[in-house]
């Protein structure tokens, strides 16, 4: 998927320091919230669920006019992931593809 972002010129960097304006972003002049997150369930550290749970309930994040949408991705397709997920407020789950050619189909579309 990162392969397939670059190739589109995309950007692919995202922290929640960055939509907190935290840390290196704390100039709200020089950072702007994105659309879309896509954002890996089974990520290190910080667990996919719980940056989740934080995007979905931070004051500052849902006061915006245009909610944040966040697409959860996973290698999963157990039904209890997918429906903690919508739980949480996902607004939309894919399950991972491993096939570099079809992420690529998808993102230049």
């Amino acid at each position: 998927m990162r392969e397939a972002l670059t190739e589109n010129e995309l950007s692919i960097e995202l922290d929640i320091d960055y939509l907190l304006n935290h840390s290196s972003y704390s100039d709200t002049n020089s950072t702007s919230l994105p659309g879309l997150i896509l954002l890996d369930l089974h990520i290190p550290k910080k667990g996919g669920m719980e940056a989740l749970q934080e995007i979905k309930t931070h004051p500052k994040l849902k006061a915006k006019l245009k909610p944040i949408l966040v697409t959860g991705l996973t290698t999963s397709s157990c039904e209890e992931d997918i429906y903690n997920t919508y739980n949480l407020g996902v607004n939309s789950f894919i399950i991972k593809l491993l096939n570099f050619t079809c992420w690529l189909e998808i993102f230049t579309t």
